[in-house]
């Protein structure tokens, strides 16, 4: 292709982009003479969704229609879809831009079970004149999509896609598309943004290469820029007297720069994520510093997005870039297999149910005594009056007893606990949310001290089988209970600890029931003509107590019972 200089009229993009897809890429349902998309089966990284096919209107995206579709990374979503459901773009881990022609959607789900779930590259774009968006959706950036960018970019075109020369558009915010007539653009070009004083914020598109000479030298008005993974050189004095320029968040490996890069920007500061290569103390004789969370701005604080260190004990930062972080998000450290620990101090005053989930390492959660809204016991989460339990470290082992004074257990409080056996609820509990108790592999009994909590839908999403055991005298128990088998808690011998047998001349057993019930012995020494007489009245002050009987010598047989006073 050869060389050209040229405007882009916009109107001509939008047409092709939806006139040229394959609908046969895509799977309908019809209702009430309405089309909801339930899948796509192409291959395409870049896919636009048709406004109608075979003359009826597409409205809906169905749950899971682009479920962990891991090869795309752009969606176009015209003005007829108004019907979202949930997950509908479910793990899509490499899907960067979303571009809405149309309103914003609803969520019906916020927060639970949101549509854009573990898709957290995504930024949503969306038309001027759009009604109902905010700065975030989903905890995901919203960015304003103005698509006569397209008639103000300059640009140059060969084989290898397009190079962005030069921008006559007004002032404030630019974002660059990712494509231009079906090519990527994939380089700021030298002078491209030279002496742009008005341009008060840049969005590149991760398509993006290299950055030319000068590219945004003189910049004054810029004081962030992030620069996408694919950048790997950046060219002499790139931002010259940038002199507003306080960081550049670099999302890959260190590019190839050298020290000129940052002449007159003396007050820029570089971020990196932990895990990309090149990194030292300065990067291109500036300071370089990890960055440990994805974050979003809402309303001038931080809610943290996704944890991307290196694991062990993390402690939660107060503010980022000067800016208060007082929210965790749905899925904040989700499957960070080696996070041990988390301290999580006075600032914080939103945590999402599944901020956790699925950290098989994770022991305790401790919580500054000094905040407001939150409060931990040994490790675990509670609100800050703890009449609720929030959420169980999933890399705990073993028996747990939930403290007196909890009234609740909430969403997804017991989400993924692999290794808890068994489960002591107290009798002030009187309502589980939904999915408080999900995938709890290793989870075989819950103890219940009271009387039958209200339990949400689905409170028990459990893969084995679990038994509830309830105290005789409580109330509102039946053969199941959240769909799980239950039966009487009874006090129980204990024939293989150890302690059942002679010792001492006497005859003894351990007792085991709930903490602070009280058993009576009773004994007899003829089944067949029973006389049961009181041997010993056992309280049980922590579960368990020892019985013995000295004058079990004194009977050719001695038979015992358990009952309770």
């Amino acid at each position: 292709m050869n060389s050209l200089f040229r405007f882009r009229a916009s109107v001509g993009l939008i047409l092709w982009l939806l006139t040229s897809v394959a609908h046969a890429q895509f799977t309908f349902t019809t209702n009430n003479g309405k089309l909801t998309l339930t899948g796509y089966t192409g291959s395409e990284r870049e896919v636009t969704i048709p406004a109608s096919t075979n003359g009826l209107s597409v409205t809906s995206i169905a749950v899971y229609a682009f479920s962990s579709n891991s090869n795309l990374t752009s969606v176009t979503i015209p003005a007829s879809v108004t019907n979202y459901s949930y997950y509908a773009f479910y793990y899509c881990s490499n899907l960067t831009a979303v571009y809405f022609q149309g309103n914003a959607p609803v969520d019906y789900f916020p927060g639970a079970a949101p549509i854009f779930r573990g898709a957290n590259k995504t930024t949503l774009y969306h038309l001027q004149g759009t009604t109902g968006w905010t700065n975030s959706f989903d905890l995901l950036p919203v960015v304003q999509w103005d698509p006569q960018v397209l008639n103000q970019l300059l640009f140059t075109a060969n084989d290898d896609g397009i190079t962005i020369t030069g921008y006559a558009g007004p002032a404030g915010p630019l974002v660059i598309p990712s494509t231009i007539d079906g090519n990527p653009v994939v380089a700021i070009g030298s002078n491209a943004f030279l002496n742009g004083s008005t341009l008060t914020g840049i969005t590149l598109p991760n398509t993006i290469t290299n950055l030319g000479n000068l590219a945004f030298a003189g910049c004054t008005a810029l004081s962030t820029l992030t620069i996408p993974a694919n950048i790997g050189y950046i060219a002499p004095r790139a931002f010259q007297n940038c002199s507003n320029l306080i960081a550049l968040y670099f999302l890959g490996n260190a590019p190839f720069a050298d020290p000129t890069i940052f002449d007159g920007a003396a007050n820029a500061t570089n971020y990196y994520l932990p895990k990309t290569t090149g990194w030292g103390d300065r990067y291109a004789g500036r300071p370089a510093v990890p960055v440990l969370f994805s974050y979003v701005t809402n309303g001038g604080t931080i809610t943290l997005t996704r944890y991307i260190g290196i694991g062990g004990s993390v402690d939660v930062p107060y503010t980022i870039n000067g800016l208060h972080v007082s929210t965790l998000a749905n899925s904040t450290f989700y499957q960070c297999n080696t996070l041990t620990n988390i301290n999580i101090g006075t600032n914080i005053s939103g945590i999402a149910g599944q901020a956790f989930v699925s950290c098989p390492n994770l022991l305790t959660i401790n919580v500054d005594p000094l905040n407001s809204v939150y409060s931990s016991l040994d490790g675990v989460l509670f609100d800050k009056g703890r009449t609720t339990i929030l959420y169980y470290p999933g890399g705990r082992i073993g028996s747990y007893t939930i403290p007196s004074g909890v009234t609740r257990i909430q969403t997804y409080a017991f989400q993924v606990c692999p290794n808890l056996t068994t489960l002591t609820v107290p009798a002030g509990v009187n309502s589980i949310g939904t999915l408080a108790f999900n995938a709890d592999s290793s989870l075989t009994r819950i103890y219940f001290l009271g009387n039958a909590p209200t339990a949400d839908w689905d409170a028990f999403d459990i893969q084995n089988d679990v038994t509830v055991l309830y105290l005789p005298g409580t109330i509102g128990w039946d053969t199941y209970f959240g769909g799980l088998l239950t039966e009487p808690w009874l006090p129980q011998v204990q024939t293989d600890d150890g302690s059942f047998g002679v010792r001492s001349n006497q005859f003894g057993f351990n007792i085991t029931w709930a903490s602070g019930k009280t058993v009576v012995v009773d004994a007899c020494t003829n089944l067949a003509n029973p006389v049961w007489i009181p041997v010993q009245t056992a309280p049980l002050p922590g579960g368990s107590n020892y019985f013995n009987d000295p004058q079990w010598i004194n009977y050719p047989s001695r038979l015992y019972r358990l009952r309770v006073p």
